[in-house]
């Protein structure tokens, strides 16, 4: 059986792995006179070795030695062929390999893997030492673009995943539309591979190999298959025939060998350093194009199958970058790069198209990902543009880039950051003022201006720049011009430029306005709420008039822009009022005119304490005032609880209080009358909480025994109610906010007493005395009895 070339694809961040680029300088086969290298250019046989017959060539790219295999032997030799690098049994390995049958190369590492029909075996690059031992069955075998070798078992319907060392990462079983699959081609540049099963090609994803993307029967049989890397399209020998398909599975072309006197075809591989097809068959190999046309056949000596080397080369996807930002100034900048693949340190070669058909961007800016914002250049330039879709906020901004294949292989990421600065210095002061006038016969201007810190360079224009970002410089004023205009001009470090026109005028000095008020008169008076109309004239004797403005105290301001200036201020409250009309010219100059308003009303009435709604024990004061409107005096104040009038003073002053009696829910009225008979009133309603105490013992009238009398019971009152008896404070215990218990011990002499208890609070304005007669009684001493004689009694 012919060794089928296949393309090795191990990505290691911004590589993939693939076969070799540009012309090919040698090829390797074997066949039974052993091991021979042939110049394809040339068309001679250069160098011939001694070797048993070969299963299974691979040619490095990276150094140019050769790898063979045969039934019973592993060796390596140098690009020349003159130096054996090692050479030993396969029964020299330990882990009982069994027959060999197939090998792959990792040109990361420069390791190989040999399939054997018992174990896989990973040697290292000088043969003498196992790396890893891989069990079970392998039909076939390759080595993925990421470094991990895929393995394909007929026997047991499965398709195995290992990492670079051999540790298993999937088992997929095959059954259903890839059973008895026989041959393995991976394309890790478009993401997917491709089985050979009965009388079927099958599609997998090479993410989620248990995934397939596709089936194909075909009524062909399938000696060999390999991918093209370049194209994507999937060749298949069976029965001398070759077979090409598109990457989505696509039938393409067929085409016969033997019209090119080949026969017994078994080997095929897709070299892409030549973009051609090599067919090993009975009496040597051929070489094909892409169409297929055949270019050449090289004889070898007659065998059951010649052995066609193919190349392990590591392949890198470089992310060149082009061009950015064309200066901080530049808030949505344009990026270029130009994703290329590199094949044993030089181009590959690829056409724009296949990586534009392949390749896809993670990028992030500023955190956020805009990977979908990338897109190949239309001009088919192989060339990739980014553009923020939005500007960019000024400040410091970060770029990070990496391209993705099919199969999910990174790039290393590449980071770019980048400033944004798009905002001109700001003046910040400039003296004279903007719009500033001068008198006729001004010969010049000193003129004083500073931007902000950002600034390197202002200046006037017609006038030499000064570093920094201030400037100051005498500016002259050309002969009978009216109006001076400059222009202030600034630049940042980013080349930012801001402009500010400046305009001055000269002229003859100006003559104020003239403004007088019409209404109110002096001192008028107004009823509250008072709607108060007001009303100017205005004139400037050499320019106009722009606005009047009207002030009414505190209370606000009313600008008029036309003639006549006429305003009313609404819903004016009582108070007196300094009223005020402000003329202001076309040159801002202005003329005032003044006068002063009363509004009056019905007298003021306030109770300052307590709050409303509060919860009060009697013999809290209710405090109000009272203010009566300009001009007027109060005359009386009445007091009303619950409606009904409980007093009528006359001339109460500006503040009245009231103590408050009577238990229970109570709405308290304060009415004030003016000197015209207007009255204010001012309402509240309070819960009033009694401030009382109930004696229990002695309960009055009762009859007590002389000696110490203890007088108690409880009491309605703050927390600081005192209680006395007799003079004597009593032992007051609070048990609620609302009041508690008291208790006294006195002493009474006999006959009728009066105990008197007193209730009092610093915090109110009242106290109250309660008066308990009592009878004290004296003690009568009961004497024992007699006791009974002694020895009397009949004899």
């Amino acid at each position: 059986m012919f060794y089928i070339r296949r393309f090795r694809a191990a990505l290691a961040a911004l590589a993939f792995l693939c076969v070799a680029f540009g012309a090919q300088a040698q090829l390797w086969f074997g066949d039974e006179r052993g091991l021979h290298r042939f110049d394809p250019n040339t068309g001679v046989v250069d160098v011939d070795l001694p070797f048993g017959e070969a299963l299974s060539l691979v040619t490095d790219r990276g150094d140019g030695s050769v790898w063979v295999l045969s039934k019973t032997r592993l060796a390596r030799f140098s690009s020349d062929g003159s130096t054996v690098v090692f050479n030993r049994t396969l029964a020299s390995f330990p882990g009982n390999l069994g027959t060999a049958r197939k090998m792959a190369v990792n040109p990361a590492d420069a390791t190989a893997w040999i399939a054997g029909e018992r174990r896989v075996l990973h040697v290292n690059g000088g043969g003498g030492e196992l790396l890893s031992v891989v069990p079970g069955e392998a039909t076939d075998l390759a080595v993925a673009q990421d470094g991990t070798l895929w393995v394909l078992d007929e026997e047991n319907d499965e398709l195995r995943r290992y990492t670079s060392g051999g540790a298993l990462l999937h088992r997929v079983n095959l059954g259903g539309a890839s059973r008895r699959a026989r041959h393995l081609a991976i394309d890790s540049l478009r993401g997917f591979a491709w089985f050979v099963a009965d009388r079927a090609l099958v599609k997998r994803s090479f993410k989620t190999p248990g995934h397939v993307l596709a089936r194909i029967n075909v009524a062909h049989d399938a000696d060999a298959i390999c991918s093209d890397v370049d194209t994507g399209d999937l060749w298949v020998l069976g029965g001398n025939v070759l077979y090409g398909y598109g990457s989505d599975g696509t039938s393409t072309v067929t085409y016969d060998l033997r019209q090119n006197g080949i026969a017994n075809a078994k080997s095929l591989s897709c070299d892409f350093a030549t973009r051609s097809l090599w067919v090993g068959h009975r009496r040597g190999f051929s070489q094909f194009t892409r169409g297929p046309s055949h270019m050449l056949t090289q004889r070898a000596r007659d065998s059951d199958w010649v052995a066609v080397a193919r190349e392990a080369t590591q392949i890198r996807l470089e992310l060149e970058f082009l061009a950015g930002s064309s200066g901080p100034f530049d808030d949505q900048p344009l990026f270029r790069f130009r994703p290329w693949a590199s094949c044993g340190g030089g181009d590959c070669g690829f056409e724009p198209w296949v990586l534009e058909s392949t390749l896809t961007f993670a990028a992030t800016l500023d955190g956020t990902e805009v990977g979908t914002q990338f897109f190949f250049d239309s001009a088919a330039t192989g060339e990739v543009i980014y553009m923020p879709a939005a500007v960019l906020a000024d400040g410091t901004h970060t770029l990070t880039v990496q391209a993705v294949d099919g199969s999910g292989n990174r790039s290393e990421p590449q980071t770019f950051t980048f400033d944004i600065d798009t905002t001109p210095p700001a003046l910040v002061s400039i003296t004279p003022a903007d719009g500033a006038h001068f008198p006729l016969g001004t010969t010049q201007i000193l003129v004083d201006f500073t931007f902000d810190a950002s600034a390197t360079n202002v200046g006037v224009n017609g006038f030499p720049a000064q570093f920094g970002n201030h400037f100051r410089a005498f500016i002259p004023v050309p002969n009978r011009q009216r109006v001076l205009t400059l222009t202030l001009h600034a630049t940042d470090p980013s080349g930012n430029l801001a402009t500010v026109p400046i305009t001055y005028t000269i002229e003859q000095p100006n003559v104020r306005p003239v403004v007088q008020l019409v209404q109110p008169t002096q001192g008028q008076v107004f009823d509250a709420p008072a709607n108060v109309t007001v009303e100017a004239t205005a004139t400037d004797s050499d320019g106009t008039i722009d606005r009047v403005m009207f002030t009414l105290g505190d209370f606000g301001s009313i600008i008029v822009t036309s003639p006549p200036y006429r305003a009313v201020f609404t819903g004016v409250p009582i108070g007196q009022y300094a009223l005020s009309a402000v003329a202001f010219d076309n040159r801002g100059d202005v003329g005032f005119s003044s006068t002063t308003v009363t509004v009056q009303g019905p007298p003021s009435v306030t109770i300052t304490t307590p709050a409303p709604g509060a919860a009060v024990f009697e013999g809290t004061p209710i405090v109000a005032t009272f203010q009566p409107a300009p001009n007027r005096t109060l005359q009386s104040l009445t007091v009303l609880r619950d409606g009904q009038v409980l007093f009528t003073v006359p001339n109460p002053g500006t503040t009245r209080s009231n103590i408050l009696s009577g238990a229970g829910v109570h709405t308290y009225a304060f009415v004030a009358t003016d000197s015209t008979g207007a009255q204010g009133t001012a309402e509240i309603t309070l819960t009033v909480k009694p401030f009382d105490l109930v004696v229990e013992t002695p309960v009055a009238n009762a009859e007590v025994t002389t000696g110490e009398i203890r007088v108690s019971g409880h009491y309605f009152g703050p927390s600081d109610t005192a209680i006395r008896v007799n003079g004597i404070p009593a032992f007051v215990t609070p048990t609620s906010p609302d009041g508690g218990t008291f208790t006294r011990p006195i002493t009474l002499g006999t006959g009728p007493r009066v105990i008197e208890v007193e209730l009092t609070s610093p915090s109110l304005s009242i106290g109250r005395v309660y008066l308990i007669p009592v009878t004290v009684l004296p003690i009568v001493i009961v004497p024992p009895p007699d006791p009974p004689p002694v020895g009397g009694g009949a004899g």
